[in-house]
Parts: structure tokens; sequence; C-alpha cells
């Protein structure tokens, strides 16, 4: 971008120059250039507010971004604010909105369900730009496994009901009957799950029995379950007011 002042009414100048901190100017054979905006001036509050708002698929993919989510549920949320939306257009939206150190991946080293988030910056833009309530990151939570069980269905299905059950905890079986009108899935495939659940120490089984394990959640399964009924509650209450 390079633009001339030379000839220029006084008022112009006047206005150019009450923002010359902004621009890199050059001058040569008594005209003054502007060559660009500083690199700096990107990272100030009131541009990052002022881009947010230019623009409808930002401003729902900012909407939406109340709690850490995939990419995958972020364009689905996107979707009910601006329906032409696409995955690739909400990828894009979120790779600028890290550029500008508004947004963070919290688990990338996963190559699939990663799970995005405000940096404390992006938090205060958004909120002041769409005054919308955004809370802070939650605390002491495994990124990997929420994106993990996120991810996966049968794994998110099976990790909820077991987080419903009553002490001393739930078999497959009772998951699985649970699951059979909303989700329903073989045995084997509930197996698998409890497995990868068990390896991601979000669950563990009471009993040594093979035929009657039962499964009940740990520590960090709680935090995870907990995180996942937050964003349900979030996105029931965003299409309530909606």
């Amino acid at each position: 971008m390079i633009r001339s002042f030379q000839g220029q009414a006084p008022k112009v100048i006047k206005d150019c120059v009450r923002s010359i901190r902004r621009g890199v100017f050059v001058w040569f054979e008594s005209q003054l250039y502007l060559i660009g905006l500083r690199s700096d001036t990107v990272n100030e509050p009131g541009t990052h507010m002022q881009w947010l708002l230019n623009g409808r698929q930002r401003q729902a993919v900012a909407q939406v971004l109340r709690q850490p989510l995939t990419v995958a549920q972020i364009w689905q949320l996107a979707r009910e604010l601006t329906p032409k939306i696409q995955l690739r257009d909400a990828s894009r939206i979120l790779r600028q909105l890290a550029q500008r150190g508004l947004l963070q991946c919290l688990n990338p080293s996963l190559p699939t369900g990663r799970v995005y988030y405000w940096t404390e910056a992006g938090r205060v833009s958004a909120m002041t730009a769409l005054n919308i309530s955004v809370d802070p990151l939650p605390a002491r939570a495994n990124w990997n496994s929420v994106g993990q069980v996120t991810r996966a269905q049968a794994r998110r299905s099976v990790l909820e009901e077991i987080g419903r059950a009553a002490p001393p905890g739930c078999s497959l079986s009772e998951v699985r009957r649970q699951l059979r009108d909303k989700y329903p899935m073989e045995l084997c495939r509930a197996i698998r799950a409890a497995r990868e659940l068990t390896g991601l120490k979000l669950i563990r089984s009471k009993s040594k029995r093979k035929q009657c394990k039962l499964y009940e959640l740990t520590p960090a399964g709680r935090r995870v379950v907990e995180l996942l009924r937050r964003q349900q509650r979030d996105n029931d209450d965003s299409a309530s007011a909606r």
C-alpha cells in the first residue's frame, strides 16, 4: 500500500498526520508516502475489536466460542448464526484469530480433535466488541483427553453415561441400555470405548471379575464430564436466546 499526500487539501493531510504513529512513512522527492501499517498496531485492542466486527462469519465464530471447543463444534454452532459458513471458513477464521494472538490451541500435539479457546487478550476483545460474557479458561483440565473424547462420539457417550451413574458405578450393559434410544451401539464398540477411556485415565474398573465390571469416573474424568456439561448448557442457553 503506497499513498502520496502531495497536493492534498490541508484537512486531508491533518487527518492523515493524526494517525501517523500507526503507519510507516517515507519522504521522497518532496512527497510523503504511506507504505504500510506498522506491524505492532495489529495487536492493539481497538484493532482487534474492529476486525472482529468486520464480517458476519467472524462474529458468528466469536459468538459461539464461550467454552473451549473443537473446530467441528465451532463450525456446527456458527452455522446456526450464519448458515453459509463452511468448515474451511471456520478453520481459516481460527487461524487468523491465532495469528493475532486472540486464540490458542490447547492441545497442539493432537493431529485431530484440537481444542481452541481465547487468550486473555482475545477474551477481553470479544467481550468488549460483541458485548458477550466469556468465562476464563477452565483450570486443571487435560485438553488432550478433552480433544480425544470430543472427537469420538462413542467415547463421549460412554463417558457421560458412566458419569450419570450412581455409586458404585455401572456396567457396560447398563451404559448400552441407557444409550439405546439416543446413541445405540454394539457391545464390542462399548468395550473398545471403555478400554480407550481407561487408557486416558478417565474411568476405572471397580471389579476384578471379567463378566461383571463396574466402571466409575476418575477425578480427571469428572473434570472432563463437567466441562462437557458446561458446553452443553452454554449451547442450550445460546439456542434459547436465539
